[in-house]
């Protein structure tokens, strides 16, 4: 009788992420970059995406109606109830659930289970399997802050930090706590001048960098100018504050408001191809953060790979990620910012927090690190359900 070694078997994977291909957020970037790491550890992925072309072997486009599309908007606007307006409501609805059901296919035999970050897509996987219409298990990545109550439907699902509200996974299932990665050999220290020259920015300015969607709501980018703006009438020097990430409905107001209160002491620049990133963080002095509750920046958590002392809010999601170096401030409150800028003018303050800052992110934050429990992960999920052994 031969006996079946699980040991040796790895679980077959599929990623997915209906932005990516069209879409430049962070979880674009952690799907593309965790496929990335596990293809080349040799582990069986495949990379699912919604725009774009298939770059690499591993990866397969899969058709949806794209959420900035007019067929989205118009169909997620329609002023009757319909079947447009009352499953969707939204395009990124509409995108999620036509990429869910263009990906099932690809999904009923050939894999061990999916794992991703978009809220929908996964929910709506989730009911495919539960009437049996695929086999993978599912490993929703709460990337977007989502309610005890929504992760707790899923019987796999993984939280970031240890700071989320508990929730119980479906019965059976099991809850992993993994954060986000970062490749801290592309995000790292760099020649400051050169990366300057690359965006021409001024080379005796001090910079300030924020990175992420240019919108009100979450990513707080009205307040940050209004801070930048309050520092700058009074700094003696040059400055510039680049805001730097994906437009959003909000960016040309956005963009009106900061010419008309710093005209070009504020840049900002929409869809920075994730390659030339590295270097942007290179350029600058210092990382803002505005975020006050919820998320895991994989920005913040580049920021600090690069060395750039961080500002973020005394909120421990993100004090966590910045690290112990990273100056810690009350962002409900007028000033606050506009003084942290000031007080990280010195260049000697900045070098003596860069060390630290980096150190950390080595240690906690690094893809090399990381991946390798994300595959643990996937080794306990894949005995858990049995998956392996059905494969043989």
């Amino acid at each position: 009788m031969t006996t079946l070694n699980l040991s040796k078997l790895e679980p077959r994977i599929a990623v997915a992420c209906c932005g990516l291909g069209h879409i430049r957020r962070g979880i674009e970037v952690w799907a593309a970059d965790l496929a990335s790491a596990l293809h080349s550890r040799g582990i069986d992925v495949t990379l699912f995406k919604g725009g774009g072309v298939a770059e690499r072997a591993y990866e397969i486009v899969v058709p949806c109606i794209r959420r900035n599309s007019r067929l989205a908007r118009w169909a997620t606007g329609w002023p009757i109830r319909g079947i447009w307006r009352t499953p969707f409501g939204s395009s990124y609805g509409l995108e999620s659930y036509t990429f869910a059901r263009n990906l099932m296919p690809y999904l009923r035999n050939s894999y061990d289970m999916v794992h991703l970050q978009d809220p929908l897509v996964a929910d709506y996987l989730r009911l495919a399997r539960e009437k049996d219409q695929i086999k993978p298990e599912i490993i929703l990545a709460n990337g977007t802050e989502e309610t005890p109550e929504f992760m707790g439907k899923f019987k796999y699902y993984q939280e970031l930090d240890d700071y989320a509200e508990p929730a119980l996974p479906a019965t059976g299932g099991k809850k992993f706590v993994l954060p986000n990665f970062v490749d801290v050999n592309r995000f790292k220290p760099g020649e400051r001048a050169v990366a300057r020259q690359a965006f021409e920015f001024p080379s005796d300015a001090y910079i300030i960098l924020s990175v992420g969607a240019v919108q009100k709501q979450l990513k707080r980018t009205d307040y940050l100018i209004r801070e930048y703006t309050r520092f700058s009438d009074t700094y003696g020097a040059r400055a510039l504050l680049v805001i730097a990430g994906a437009a959003t409905s909000d960016t040309k107001n956005l963009a009106a408001m900061a010419g008309k209160a710093a005209g070009e002491k504020i840049r900002i620049v929409t869809d920075v191809p994730h390659e030339l990133m590295p270097k942007l963080y290179q350029a600058a002095d210092v990382f803002a953060f505005c975020v006050v509750h919820g998320i895991y920046g994989i920005a913040l958590a580049e920021a600090a790979a690069t060395g750039l002392p961080c500002i973020v809010h005394d909120w421990k999601r993100v004090k966590w990620v910045a690290g112990p170096a990273a100056t810690v401030i009350d962002m409900t409150k007028d000033g606050a910012l506009a003084d942290a800028f000031g007080e990280l003018t010195s260049a000697d303050i900045r070098e003596a927090i860069a060390g630290p800052t980096r150190c950390w992110a080595e240690e906690k934050l690094s893809k090399d690190r990381i991946v390798d429990r994300y595959i643990e992960m996937y080794r306990e999920v894949a005995r858990s359900a049995g998956n392996l052994l059905k494969r043989r």
